[in-house]
């Protein structure tokens, strides 16, 4: 009988034991100001996206957003003909080739599991573009503008160019908006234009220039 009470002693003892870290391990009850915190960050941090370097798989995305936002953006500066005659297949085709041989850095911004803009860039393709990078073109679709979207593309395709002394890249004299966007950033003009033909039309374009520190990455 006193065998058995003690086997019920310490059956009873490692119960209450087990209980008290059972207690100690619950998480604490964060208070309502808390929780609104925490939700408050991680619908931030979802609302943030993320921005990774483009596959082949997002060739038929990059180039819808290009199409839908030169058609949005130039709309009265690039003769209507030229944008309505924008092919969706030959732009997905280009930008496969692209994508394929690795011919530039191009990087897509993701919201919600979607593809909502992106940014392209490598070296200087202008004859005094010695020790220079350029961003080629960044795009990001007219319902996703103001969002910071288009900043962290050029953040990022900045981070990834080759390391040079500047960063230029080009853009079409009218496009006010383009061009307030990239003063914000750093960029300002260095004089340099040229003239683009579409559809006849002459166009004027102006380039923009950053001082700029890269530090090439493995891609």
């Amino acid at each position: 009988m006193q065998a058995t009470a003690r086997r019920l002693s310490v059956v009873s003892a490692t119960f209450s034991a087990r209980r008290r870290l059972i207690r100690s391990v619950r998480p604490t009850r964060l208070h309502k100001s808390q929780q609104f915190n925490r939700f408050r960050f991680l619908s931030f941090s979802l609302c943030q996206g993320m921005i990774r370097h483009a596959t082949s798989e997002d060739a038929p995305a990059i180039a819808a957003i290009h199409i839908r936002t030169w058609q949005a953006a130039y709309a009265g500066i690039v003769p209507a003909d030229y944008l309505a005659s924008m092919s969706l297949q030959k732009r997905a085709e280009f930008w496969r080739e692209e994508l394929a041989e690795c011919r530039s850095v191009i990087v897509v911004a993701i919201e919600i599991g979607e593809v909502v803009g992106w940014a392209s860039g490598g070296v200087s393709r202008d004859v005094d573009g010695k020790d220079v990078s350029e961003v080629y073109a960044i795009y990001v679709l007219p319902e996703y503008w103001s969002r910071g979207i288009g900043r962290r593309l050029m953040e990022k395709i900045e981070e990834y160019l080759p390391s040079s002394s500047s960063v230029t890249l080009w853009v079409l004299a009218q496009n006010q908006r383009g061009l307030g966007f990239y003063r914000k950033i750093g960029y300002d003009l260095d004089g340099e234009e040229k003239t683009i033909k579409l559809c006849d039309v002459a166009l004027l374009e102006v380039r923009l220039r950053k001082k700029y520190q890269g530090s090439a990455q493995a891609l």
